[in-house]
């Protein structure tokens, strides 16, 4: 559980790190093209109706390609810190599943031979073959999502 609100408000605060980038991103591109459109405005009685009207034509669909390409930017640089989080957050949980296994072995071990002496060795083989098949599961499983977590990256940035 606690990998879990772990994973999550990490999530949580790179989600809002990138809107926030996004809002003033596009805020200073917005002011931007506020200052140039004023400067046309006060320039439209020498460019002519015809060509103050492409001019400005032109500023607003220069704004809008802007606004677009900086949006897809951030959209890019979040989807790839995103995947890079999970998959260090991925290998972070396995690890500490292995570990946690690999301790209630050792407990269980411990217990056998404080219980029954010196001669259940075959169960701690037995217990170890276990474990190892439980970490041979996990870095399966872990392969696995750290391919899914690049195949998302890709979609995501095409």
């Amino acid at each position: 559980m606690k990998q879990l609100t772990e994973k999550e408000s990490l999530l949580k605060l790179l989600i809002h790190k990138y809107m926030q980038e996004r809002l003033i991103e596009v805020d200073a591109i917005k002011r931007s093209f506020i200052i140039e459109n004023q400067d046309l405005e006060r320039i439209k009685d020498k460019l002519g109706d015809a060509r103050y009207q492409e001019t400005l034509k032109k500023l607003r669909l220069d704004e809008e390609n802007l606004a677009r390409e900086t949006e897809l930017k951030i959209s890019k640089a979040h989807a790839e810190e995103e995947a890079d989080l999970r998959r260090e957050l991925d290998k972070k949980q396995m690890q500490e599943q292995i570990e946690f296994r690999e301790g209630m072995v050792k407990q269980q071990a411990a217990l056998r031979i404080s219980l029954f002496g010196e001669d259940s060795n075959a169960d701690f083989d037995h217990d170890q073959k276990a474990l190892e098949k439980y970490q041979a599961l996990k870095l399966t499983e872990q392969d696995r999502r750290m391919r899914n977590i690049e195949l998302q990256k890709k979609t995501l940035t095409n």
